[in-house]
């Protein structure tokens, strides 16, 4: 069975609305307002630009073409200087599909296909195919036909064990993923600022009557309404991340196919992902300041494959599940990835490198930004009163972030996957296959050595940009030793 020689489908064109079709909307839009046709003419720059794009992408449409054999996807496009892409089917490592509101409506998917090549550039190693839905499941059949651990038999996913994220999980994901710190950091120095404003408007006032009454309301309710206003700004921040939540992960599923995980989410645009479970390399457990709190946290992949940057510089990444306890992690993984299940033991920093977590970039930051402040001439007293007032805030975050990284950084050398655990706020704990991961190496002074026996360990393994270096700062020696002998090379 082959596919090809055949153009996409006509929904190719539309497939980056925004990014072709932005500046000709834009443009006609204001020929609409403005209905002078003479302005139009006085920018016709601006015109040719605005269809030059769409031009573009129906020639890219109109002189592309794809063909699938028993051995490779071929790729040839171009009209003046013709390109031709192979791809050996037995290198194909992720075929997803991905479906944004416009192409549901024209019962279309965008395909996108990556091969090994993709671990170093995304540009050079993906395919983006549009077709039909009849045409883009057949693609996918003989697309995957190589992968001898993904079974083209399998249609319905509904008739296998299925795993759904309910609307609460996925409400809930969106609320703890909100950085609290963040927003608080914000409000905090907004409140600072406008405070020392208010103060030098309520001290330098000289007027009538009536603006001394302004000014003494002002005195009496400024600090009520900057305090309202810093919890509608907390509010909005919450319903938004929530919001945004609901909308990227509605009806989320995942679906074990045996050899693979069928991942699909998505209310306005569509996704599914096919994840093939030899090509994993690890797990992420990821949790927010709020996730910590309640013991709670999301879980992604990481695979030859994703992770990837697409052409519109996002990076994409596979949810495995939006929210989880961590008391039932390891019994999830043990039905999805048995390979996973094990619960780590971990290995600590010692005591005496906690001086050295505070050899940091946000640390050092925050006290050169403190020492600034108070170099701010006297005269410029609410200048400087501001500035003082959010280093202050700012060291003192960093204080708590760093001590929070001696309490998470960890190791557990003795499993069948490396975990290593690192974070001050956010906590992440990633799951390392011990067969893709290509190096570990320890990096530390002779002194910091003798001093407290601890390193900073370093992991690179076969994984996207974004996930192929791991690392944890001042681990035991010992802890970093047994990691490298457990290692296959």
């Amino acid at each position: 069975m082959t596919f090809g020689p055949k153009r996409g489908h006509i929904m190719f064109i539309f497939e980056r609305l925004f990014r072709d079709f932005g500046l000709l909307i834009v443009y006609l839009l204001l020929y609409l307002i403005i209905r002078d046709v003479q302005i139009l003419y006085d920018n016709i720059a601006l015109a040719v630009i605005a269809f030059l794009m769409p031009v573009k992408r129906l020639i890219e449409y109109l002189t592309t073409y794809y063909t699938i054999d028993h051995e490779k996807l071929t790729v040839k496009s171009g009209l003046f200087k013709k390109q031709l892409q192979e791809i050996p089917l037995a290198n194909i490592t992720a075929v997803d599909f991905t479906q944004p509101l416009i192409m549901q409506i024209a019962k279309a998917y965008s395909i996108h296909v990556e091969n090994a090549v993709s671990l170093g550039n995304a540009a050079e190693g993906s395919v983006k195919i549009v077709l039909g839905a009849e045409d883009a499941v057949t693609v996918k059949k003989l697309l995957l036909a190589k992968q001898e651990s993904y079974d083209v038999q399998v249609e319905t996913p509904d008739a296998l064990a299925t795993y759904r994220a309910s609307v609460v999980d996925i409400l809930l994901m969106g609320f703890l993923q909100v950085s609290l710190v963040s927003i608080l950091i914000q409000s905090m120095a907004f409140l600072g600022i406008a405070s020392g404003f208010l103060a030098g408007i309520i001290e330098n006032s000289k007027g009538t009557a009536a603006e001394r009454v302004v000014m003494m309301i002002i005195s009496n309710f400024g600090p009520v309404l900057l305090l309202q206003a810093a919890a509608v700004f907390l509010v909005l921040s919450f319903m938004i991340g929530t919001l945004i939540s609901f909308v990227k992960y509605y009806g989320f599923r995942i679906t074990d196919r045996g050899n693979s995980l069928f991942v699909e989410y998505g209310l306005i645009t569509r996704k599914t992902h096919t994840v093939m479970k030899d090509k994993i390399s690890g797990l992420v457990y990821n949790q927010s300041l709020m996730m910590r709190i309640i013991k709670r946290g999301s879980l992604s992949v990481f695979a030859a494959g994703y992770g990837a940057i697409d052409e519109d510089k996002q990076e994409e990444t596979v949810l495995l599940y939006p929210v989880t306890a961590e008391a039932e992690l390891y019994s999830f993984l043990e039905a999805v990835l048995p390979g996973f299940a094990d619960e780590p033991v971990y290995e600590k920093a010692p005591g005496k490198a906690l001086p050295y977590y505070f050899l940091c970039f946000r640390f050092i930051a925050a006290v050169l930004l403190l020492a600034g402040s108070l170099l701010i001439p006297a005269g410029f007293v609410i200048i400087r009163q501001c500035a003082i007032t959010v280093s202050v805030i700012l060291l003192a975050t960093a204080i708590i972030s760093v001590i929070l990284e001696s309490i998470n950084s960890a190791v557990s050398p003795e499993t069948k996957m490396i975990v290593m655990r690192n974070g001050g706020f956010r906590r992440k704990t990633t799951l390392l296959v011990r067969s893709k991961v290509e190096f570990a190496e320890d990096i530390a002074s002779e002194r910091k050595r003798r001093r407290t026996g601890a390193a900073t360990l370093k992991v690179g393994i076969l994984a996207p940009n974004q996930y192929s270096t791991c690392k944890v700062r001042n681990m035991k020696i010992e802890a970093i030793d047994a990691v490298r002998s457990g290692l296959l090379y």
